[in-house]
This record gives structure tokens, C-alpha cells and sequence, in this order.
């Protein structure tokens, strides 16, 4: 009696294994009401296998899906010239705080690396970066907690890249946030400058960033990053790519420049 009792439990200890295991793994190519509901899907890349690089999608100047892009985000009325959209499927342990503990790690974002369709090579991106008390490029601080950032309010960072003069302030808010969904946007509040040409003006480099769970420690990223060149644009399509894909690595914990590069065309 003791023996079956005992084999009885093992099963359901098994069973329960199995049933966790069953969800945490659920399908990454569901549909996408399970993932961005808010998006039209043509907007929207195949959702890749768990483990599997992000799939992008990228429009410039005139094929720039401009309605489909104001449905679902708050750029109603800005007309960017390049944009690029990504989605991934990966795992996390320790849910949105974890996201936004990754996300308020500004200084971390230094070093982060690319592939350069310019240079044939992984470049670092971003040279130096730290968080802000206010919007003031001087008013530097140490990083944000996951609360701070939580809490919805506005926060600033400052960030010096490869492909400018010289520091940007960005502004960065959750405009979403529950158990299972972080939205995150993020926007340039001081103009970006190359040499002496300016490259984008304020407001003119946004992305929005959406973390939805798909099982206990599963999660499906879909992100927007565009632009809006003003003059001379620095970045080509094939570099944005890159530079989103680089960004969606490090926030997941992957190095930054793994193998193979995203776009190298």
C-alpha cells in the first residue's frame, strides 16, 4: 500500500512537471492578439522559434507604413522616414521587475556592440550612458531602480554614441505595466549631431517597446524604433536593424555581438 501510495505521488509530481513545462513553452507563433493586440499584423514580424534570432521587418521614405504605425503607438501625426520593427521570443526569471531592472541599468548600455554595415565588423554602439535627474545632460545620478521606473513618471538619460557628437538626452517612460506586459517608450529631447551637421532634431528618434508573458518565464518582445533624418541621415536601414537588434540583446541578457549579425545587407 505504502508502494502505491508513494508511486501515486511521483506520477502527479510528473504530471505536474509536465503540465508547468507544457506552459511555459507555449507556442511563440500564436496569434498576434496574444502578443500586441494592438498592432496591425502587417506591421508585425513572424514570431521566431524560442532560442531563435528576432525576425525584423523595415520600411524607408515613402514605404513608411505611417496608419498602420499611428494605430498603435503615439506618433499620430510624425512622419518618420525609417522604421524598423522586431519581434522575439525569449526567457526571463523574475518577471517585470526583472525587465525593469534591466531597463533602469542605464550605465549598462555602455559598451553595447553592433554589426556595422559601414565598418564590416562588431562596433561599439553606445560609448558611455548614465541616468538623469532631469532632462539636463550634467545632472547625472546612478542608475534607476525597478520602482523608479515603474512608477510611470518620466525619467532621462543621457547617452554618447558612435554615430554622434557628443551626448543625447532621451526621455523614458512605461506607459504600461501589469504582471504580464511592460510598454516602455522612448523618444530624443535634445537634437542629435554629427560633426557639425545636425542629424535628428528633438523627438525625432523614438522606439516603443512591448514585453508580453507567454508562460511562467516565457516572454514575446515586439519593438518600433524609427526616425526621422533631418538633412543627411547617419544610419541606413541595414545599421538600424543592427542597432534595434543589439538593444533587444542586451535587455535580454545575450552578448551583443553573438553570431551571425542581423542585417548585412
Amino acid at each position: 500500500m505504502r508502494a502505491l501510495s508513494r508511486a501515486l505521488v511521483v506520477l502527479a509530481l510528473v504530471a505536474a512537471a509536465h503540465a508547468a513545462s507544457a506552459e511555459d513553452l507555449s507556442d511563440p507563433a500564436a496569434s498576434l492578439e496574444e502578443s500586441e493586440p494592438s498592432c496591425p499584423p502587417e506591421i508585425v514580424p513572424p514570431w521566431p522559434e524560442e532560442g531563435d534570432e528576432p525576425d525584423y521587418l523595415g520600411w524607408a521614405d515613402g514605404a513608411v507604413p505611417l496608419a498602420a504605425i499611428a494605430s498603435c503607438t503615439s506618433w499620430d501625426g510624425w512622419q518618420p522616414t525609417l522604421v524598423v520593427s522586431l519581434a522575439g521570443v525569449f526567457r526571463l526569471d523574475g518577471g517585470v521587475n526583472a525587465l525593469l531592472a534591466r531597463l533602469g541599468g542605464i550605465s549598462g548600455f555602455a559598451g553595447v556592440k553592433y554589426w556595422s554595415f559601414y565598418n564590416r565588423d562588431w562596433t561599439t554602439m553606445i560609448k558611455s550612458a548614465s541616468a538623469l535627474k532631469s532632462a539636463d545632460a550634467k545632472a547625472r545620478r546612478e542608475d534607476f531602480t525597478a520602482a523608479e521606473l515603474g512608477d510611470g513618471a518620466p525619467r532621462y538619460f543621457v547617452q554618447h554614441d558612435n554615430r554622434s557628437t557628443g551626448g543625447t538626452v532621451y526621455r523614458l517612460r512605461v506607459t504600461e505595466r501589469s504582471d504580464d506586459l511592460l510598454r516602455v517608450e522612448v523618444e530624443n529631447v535634445t537634437k542629435v549631431s554629427f560633426l557639425i551637421v545636425t542629424a535628428y532634431q528633438p523627438r525625432d528618434l523614438r522606439s516603443v517597446h512591448v514585453f508580453r508573458r507567454a508562460g511562467p518565464r516565457l516572454w514575446r518582445y515586439f519593438g518600433l524604433a524609427g526616425m526621422r533624418a533631418s538633412g543627411v541621415s547617419v544610419l541606413g536601414r541595414a545599421s538600424a536593424t543592427n542597432r534595434t537588434v543589439a538593444i533587444y540583446r542586451h535587455l535580454i541578457g545575450v552578448p551583443t555581438d553573438q553570431e551571425p549579425p542581423a542585417a548585412l545587407e
